[in-house]
């Protein structure tokens, strides 16, 4: 399938190309990877790693690309391929955002990169390092958002909208794959508007995914987690310059083996603080350590908390010492191995 994908996109190059010459005896090898490339470059040439490019930089233009810093652009998506009569070199249309003064919105625009092929390897040839590092053909202009969108629609889909992980431990950090399907001939970036301390995207996956790739993964962070929950992440995907929308849906449960707080009488005289901790395996926990990183004194705690039992932690304050905002407790293994727990508590409100 790949191989005829391959044939397919070549063909469509070729024709929807102005510079295509109708004697040319060869086409462009790599291009898959030329998208890839182009992609990365314009990316990390917006963002100002300079030196993290250069390697993508025909070797005749490097200094002239450090010399010249980080160019006024934002916000890179490849649109496609212009072919030339040469194999060896094409243009790559780019969809940016020219960023303006305070008082002006960015421009969005389109450029032509100019790419060769030097030893089996693509590269950037820079026509120019000013400004924003190209020139925009005065005929050229981006595609209508909504008919990116039904295009879109028609080569992308998440396999399932909805995702239930099951039960998940309290301070597990996992990584959740997100199978999809995409047919698209430009990388695509995955992300949200909204973000949360539970989902984070990865960074690896979801910055660039073409073509080959069957899924793009999530990270979840249940630290300070407990009970079930239900997260609808609106995604929004980059294609073509242009920010289509999805809805994905993740469920599941946290269980915390140990729980922290205030008992009824949690104050009983001011600068002090008792504490309970409730076990919620079916094992007895000892508990080894409490600290505060000593900016409070452990007056006493239990030895050890029965199962689905509770214990306490008694605290009092230190004359002039500002305390930390976290209880840690060590105990002997407890849920597969987990020794540590760190408890949010706001002394300062107290």
């Amino acid at each position: 399938m790949t191989f005829f994908r391959t044939i397919i996109l070549t063909v469509c190059f070729i024709i929807c190309s102005g510079a295509y010459a109708a004697g040319q005896s060869s086409i462009p090898t790599a291009l898959s990877e030329l998208m890839t490339a182009a992609q990365m470059v314009r990316t990390l040439l917006a963002e100002g790693r300079m030196l993290e490019v250069i390697d993508w930089i025909v070797p005749e233009k490097r200094n002239q690309v450090l010399a010249a810093g980080r160019p006024a652009f934002r916000n890179p998506r490849i649109l496609g391929i212009d072919l030339t009569e040469d194999p060896e070199r094409v243009f790559v249309r780019v969809a940016v955002e020219i960023a303006g003064n305070p008082l002006v919105s960015a421009v969005r625009s389109v450029a032509r990169d100019p790419w060769v092929r030097v030893d089996g390897h693509w590269l950037y040839d820079p026509a120019s390092t000013d400004g924003a590092w190209f020139s925009v053909p005065p005929d050229e202009s981006l595609p209508d958002p909504e008919e990116v969108r039904k295009e879109f629609a028609a080569i992308f889909r998440l396999i399932n909208n909805s995702i239930d992980v099951g039960v998940l431990s309290e301070g597990e950090r996992s990584r959740l794959p997100v199978a999809i399907e995409y047919s698209g001939e430009v990388p695509i970036s995955i992300g949200t508007s909204i973000p949360s301390t539970f989902i984070d995207f990865d960074r690896v996956t979801t910055r660039m995914v073409s073509a080959s790739d069957t899924s793009f993964d999530l990270i979840l962070n249940t630290d300070g987690w407990e009970g079930p929950f239900r997260f609808p992440i609106p995604l929004s995907i980059e294609y073509k310059g242009v920010s289509v929308e999805s809805m994905l849906t993740i469920t599941g449960d946290v269980f915390a083996p140990l729980t922290f707080g205030l008992t009824a009488a949690g104050e009983p005289s001011e600068g002090d603080y008792r504490f309970f901790l409730r076990n919620n395996t079916e094992q007895t926990v000892k508990i080894s350590f409490v600290t505060v990183d000593g900016t409070l004194e452990i007056v006493d705690h239990s030895d050890s908390i029965p199962a689905s039992g509770e214990g306490f932690i008694f605290l009092q304050r230190k004359p002039g010492v500002k305390p930390n905002n976290e209880v840690k407790v060590f105990v002997d293994p407890l849920n597969s191995g987990r020794q540590a727990f760190s408890f949010p508590f706001d002394f300062s409100s107290r």
